[in-house]
């Protein structure tokens, strides 16, 4: 970690940059970068460390000085006596990974003050342990704190008690702000800046070449994209998919990919980190982002950054409303909303979707000029501007 008085941004993570999780936060580290130094301090280290343009990992020293001062920290801190005295925990897991991300919280705060590093701000990455040692880190250095609550987050894992001393409860959709609304936290709208960059560059319209990006669970819902492909081909629709991520479900859907005879149509891609997918995404040959995630209470999302990426660089975006999808994604308008339910319906809909891109009953270059100009909100000049006014931090002179 960098000594010295450089004004400090510190982002606590789960595990990022290890692993390839809350890759979403990069265009908006990338951004702050340009006025601050930046530091990813990740309560868990889980998996390989990977790049983070900008951003530097805060290295810390476990020496009986910094041990000391920890204690001393926990000691002070209003939010461990909260925590202790509250029942803000769903559940006792989550009680005790509440208790630890607060004793990371403390000695993050030691190692920072025993470097003398001139933190002017502390951003919690989600509502559950990140938000927690934000929190803290942030009191026990009298710095301005903000946390980000998705929504998948925010209802069982939520330190609430914690989150009433935060300069700013960032909700990423207004779904998310009902879900903090719903365990008594007041939050402020704005989305992730998770586009860097916009390219819309010319994309061949006369096949399909579709890319369905996120981890291989059943909420993501490859199975039927995967089976909209048989279809589309059947109908002498020219149609591949890519698959992006990896997960428990890899080796089923691998299967089902044999049954449907489509080993030369549905490459598994596997994980892919953020620049590399960025690349591809910019240059590969995809031209149709397709999200079919279930559309259940179970299975809400926020706004996916994979579809704001998509759209950032010239795809057409098709997906179902599930969580606040249908808070950026409008139908017919910046991009096609899916709207029946999982199964043959909508693996019929994906289909005729992909033909009515070929044949031109969807204008896909209006689409894809309209997602471009919805995107300003979602850019990360924007948030990152939004972010330092809210929470009221700037340079130190």
């Amino acid at each position: 970690m960098a000594n010295g008085r450089a004004a400090t941004v510190v982002v606590i993570t789960s595990s990022a940059p290890f692993g390839i999780s809350e890759t979403w936060l990069q265009s908006e580290l990338a951004e702050l970068a340009q006025h601050f130094q930046v530091l990813l301090a990740p309560l868990w280290r889980r998996g390989a460390v990977t790049s983070w343009p900008g951003a530097d990992l805060m290295v810390e020293r476990f020496t009986p000085s910094v041990v000391r001062s920890a204690v001393r920290n926990l000691v002070r801190s209003g939010s461990f006596r909260a925590l202790l005295a509250s029942r803000d925990a769903a559940d006792v897991r989550t009680a005790v990974k509440m208790v630890v991300s607060t004793v990371r919280a403390a000695m993050i705060a030691a190692t920072l003050q025993r470097d003398d590093v001139a933190v002017v701000h502390v951003v919690g990455s989600i509502a559950s342990g990140p938000a927690m040692a934000a929190g803290v880190v942030g009191q026990l250095l009298g710095s301005s704190s903000s946390i980000i609550g998705h929504r998948f987050d925010i209802a069982k894992r939520a330190p609430r008690r914690v989150l009433a001393d935060v300069d700013c409860v960032r909700a990423i959709s207004v779904g998310a702000q009902q879900e903090f609304a719903s365990v008594g936290v007041a939050s402020v709208v704005f989305p992730l800046g998770v586009v860097g960059s916009l390219d819309q560059r010319p994309r061949s319209r006369t096949v399909i070449r579709a890319v369905c990006i996120g981890s291989v669970i059943e909420r993501k819902n490859h199975g039927d994209a995967i089976r909209a492909v048989a279809v589309a081909r059947a109908r002498g629709v020219d149609a591949t998919l890519s698959i992006v991520g990896t997960g428990p479900l890899t080796s089923s859907l691998e299967t089902l990919v044999e049954e449907l005879d489509l080993r030369a149509s549905v490459v598994f891609e596997g994980g892919m980190d953020r620049p590399v997918l960025l690349a591809r995404l910019a240059s590969g040959p995809w031209n149709v982002l397709v999200h079919p995630s279930l559309v259940d209470e179970a299975s809400a999302e926020g706004i996916p950054a994979a579809i704001l990426e998509g759209a950032a660089n010239g795809l057409v975006v098709m997906a179902t409303p599930s969580g606040s999808t249908a808070e950026y994604l409008h139908d017919g308008a910046n991009g096609i909303v899916l709207c029946q339910p999982h199964g043959e319906a909508l693996v019929a809909e994906i289909a005729d979707v992909w033909e009515g891109i070929i044949d031109g009953r969807y204008d896909a270059e209006q689409l894809v000029a309209n997602a471009f100009e919805s995107l300003a909100p979602y850019t990360s000049e924007f948030a990152m501007a939004r972010l330092m006014r809210e929470c009221r931090f700037t340079l130190l002179s």
